[in-house]
């Protein structure tokens, strides 16, 4: 399989990664709010480790979103600007989605609520079943809602024995009360497993869709996404 890189400056550290040869490597930023300054000196030196070139790469992802509005657009412009460059495939990876995977591959639970916060007491919120094979279905539709509202958009979730929550709404008292599920586990701040997001930008890739760089766009959670 060719390399896949990783972008993701969505989150408060910078961190890119490379699947290369069966083995990943990655480099972060060891102090928050830096993506600007480092997301380029970064990816270079990933990649002159390795002596490749961003023309080598089967696909570039990006996790854009929902996140830090100015660290999501970096990833999204850096990702957009080599894969034009270079004619590399560019794929959005939504940071709820990175987050059930890597909750799930931590956790052993099939049905997982994520939460991330937003602005004004809200939360982005998705829930998902994720397959031993990593195969997720979306069972709630990404979404911005305030922590009073969860009741009532969360009732028609399917029942389950093993509902666990992932994300850091979940340490808030005023969230974590409103849940109207059985709750098996949590993972409040769970790390980004990359095996598991690159399995999913593996996937992603080998279902033939056209990958163009002008649709990796910021994830602003305003449309339903595909996990598939």
């Amino acid at each position: 399989m060719e390399p896949l890189l990783l972008i993701d400056t969505a989150s408060p550290t910078t961190t890119v990664a490379l699947r290369h040869e069966n083995r990943i490597f990655s480099e972060s930023t060891q102090q928050q709010r830096q993506a600007a300054q480092q997301v380029l000196p970064l990816l270079e030196r990933l990649l002159s480790d390795k002596k490749l070139k961003i023309a080598d790469l089967g696909a570039i992802a990006v996790i854009n979103g929902p996140g830090s509005f100015t660290g999501m657009r970096i990833g999204v412009a850096v990702t957009q600007g080599l894969s034009r460059a270079a004619s590399v495939p560019a794929i959005p990876v939504s940071s709820l989605a990175a987050m059930a995977l890597s909750a799930a591959s931590q956790h052993p639970a099939r049905h997982w609520l994520v939460a991330l916060p937003g602005r004004d007491d809200e939360h982005y919120i998705a829930a998902v079943r994720v397959e031993q094979d990593g195969h997720m279905t979306e069972l709630l539709a990404e979404q911005l809602i305030a922590a009073a509202d969860l009741p009532e958009v969360l009732q028609n979730l399917p029942e389950a024995e093993d509902w666990s929550l992932a994300g850091s709404s979940f340490s808030q008292d005023s969230v974590l009360s409103r849940v109207p599920l059985a709750i098996q586990g949590k993972l409040p701040e769970p790390p980004m497993t990359l095996a598991a997001v690159f399995d999913l930008v593996a996937s992603k890739l080998a279902s033939k869709q056209e990958f163009k760089p002008e649709q990796a766009l910021p994830n602003y959670v305003k449309e339903q996404l595909d996990y598939s």
